[in-house]
């Protein structure tokens, strides 16, 4: 059943893409906004007045999002593993008597043209004079040292730009995790509504 569903849901991709439809680029001021929001509301201590040695990756990490042929029965929204790169659509959309899907299928198409844009983005520098940074290139090479640090994803935008889906990751010597977060649009503002955990070690 989960085959027939991921064949449906790539004949559907495919015939969408052939007609071309355009979208709106997600906009950088909400994506600036999930960002300050997840800092603030998760109580992320990359303050430069926090008392934690902890820092923030200035740059936002870019997620691809891609079809998986087939689906195991039961899996969760995401299952993303270190380095954490890529999410799949069926994740996205994946539902069940617990947990309600937080994207649609007509978001399908969206989901996938996101890789085309924003594939490379910095927290917002005026935000950023507030926090304890690291950049990139500072995280490679000190993946497994001794700064202890987070990263953030670009979020990824349903196509009524309202709800929106974010990773994250901390680590701090050898060890780390990550976990998810769903973001909805209420009133002007933007709420986290789910997080989950998507990898530790």
């Amino acid at each position: 059943m989960k085959i027939i569903f991921s064949l449906c849901l790539s004949l559907f991709l495919f015939s969408c893409q052939k007609k071309k439809e355009t979208f709106q680029t997600p906009n950088i001021a909400d994506i600036n906004e999930i960002i300050k929001t997840i800092i603030y509301r998760d109580s992320l201590p990359v303050f430069k007045n926090d008392t934690s040695n902890t820092a923030i990756c200035i740059r936002l990490n870019k997620i691809a999002v891609k079809i998986k042929p087939s689906e195991k029965e039961g899996e969760l929204i995401a299952a993303v593993e270190p380095p954490g790169n890529y999410v799949y659509v069926q994740h996205l959309l994946y539902s069940s008597k617990k947990s309600p899907a937080f994207f649609s299928k007509s978001d399908s198409t969206y989901l996938l043209y996101q890789n085309e844009v924003h594939k490379s983005l910095n927290i917002d520098l005026t935000f950023s004079k507030k926090l304890k940074t690291i950049s990139f290139e500072e995280s490679q090479a000190d993946k497994y040292g001794s700064t202890p640090y987070y990263t953030l994803s670009i979020p990824i935008f349903s196509k009524d730009g309202n709800t929106a889906y974010v990773e994250g990751n901390h680590y701090f010597g050898g060890d780390g995790g990550g976990w998810a977060l769903v973001l909805k649009r209420k009133d002007r503002q933007w709420q986290i509504i789910d997080t989950f955990r998507t990898w530790f070690s």
